[in-house]
């Protein structure tokens, strides 16, 4: 090694040894508050929704918005949601208001949601449920048989006529599940097909009860859902680009309200 490059890794670890650190302070632009509401509409259960406010991403803890007048307008039939926590233990979810009424199987009919706040801020929102698409058959594959890496086949009937989206959700030994659960969106677009095939490859072992749940969902949200998901993946990596919530309600709010329909199977990996 030559005198100068011996000199230059020399100058090289000093700087590195050295406490480069500097405290800033950074002035940060004040932060625009919305209302938080995910509505989904399943026929055969109360009607419900999920009422928060935002928070900025250093605070923890959401808001809850209360002494809010909800109502859910279809045909001639208003229901009003009343404040009364619950949780769906189904589908580890959390509710705050709800209503005694149950949601009909009544597929397109419009349904519309309107919030009034004590700030008098109001939110709107319409939707309507799709009908439910049938699982024709769930088969499953080995890729390593040796290390048990089990993929799922799941076949069902599309109508290459319509634009339709689809959410499939796998999990393991419960709706819970663990780990190993899988929760994918899917679309047909630029497939002209009427069998369907969805797959989830590698995920799951011999042994395992697998329980398959097609979703018929609005494009509203896939797009909701989709974005969700993105703003997960980019939170805390300064290397994505932050994704902006896609959202179906007006006001000064973000969120979702849609119909959400689905058909369910269960099988166990052999």
């Amino acid at each position: 090694m030559t005198i100068p490059q011996m000199l230059f890794l020399v100058v090289v670890f000093s700087l590195l040894s050295c406490r480069l650190n500097k405290e800033i302070d950074l002035e940060l632009p004040p932060y625009e508050e919305k209302t938080m509401v995910e509505c989904y509409l399943e026929s055969g259960k109360p009607y419900r929704i999920f009422l928060t406010k935002s928070i900025s991403y250093f605070d923890s803890l959401y808001p809850v918005v209360q002494n809010a007048v909800i109502t859910i307008r279809y045909h001639d039939q208003i229901d009003t949601l009343q404040f009364n926590p619950s949780y769906d233990t189904t589908n580890a979810k959390l509710y705050l208001y709800q209503s005694n009424h149950i949601v009909p199987y009544s597929y397109d009919t419009l349904y519309h949601l309107n919030i009034e706040e004590e700030n008098g801020n109001v939110i709107t929102a319409q939707t309507s449920l799709l009908k439910p698409v049938a699982i024709d058959t769930i088969t499953t594959s080995y890729s390593n048989a040796a290390k048990g890496n089990v993929s799922i086949h799941v076949r069902f009937k599309d109508n290459p006529l319509t634009t339709d989206y689809y959410r499939l959700i796998v999990t393991v030994n419960n709706l819970i599940g663990d780990g190993k659960n899988s929760d994918d969106l899917w679309s047909d677009v630029n497939l002209q097909t009427t069998n369907m095939v969805m797959d989830v490859t590698d995920r799951f072992d011999k042994n395992d009860t697998l329980i398959v749940t097609l979703a018929h969902v609005s494009k509203e949200f896939y797009d909701f859902f989709g974005s969700v998901k993105q703003a997960e993946k980019a939170n805390g990596n300064p290397f994505v680009q932050p994704a902006a919530i896609k959202s179906n309600v007006s006001g000064n709010a973000i969120g979702i309200f849609a119909g959400y329909t689905y058909s369910r199977d269960t099988i166990i990996v052999k």
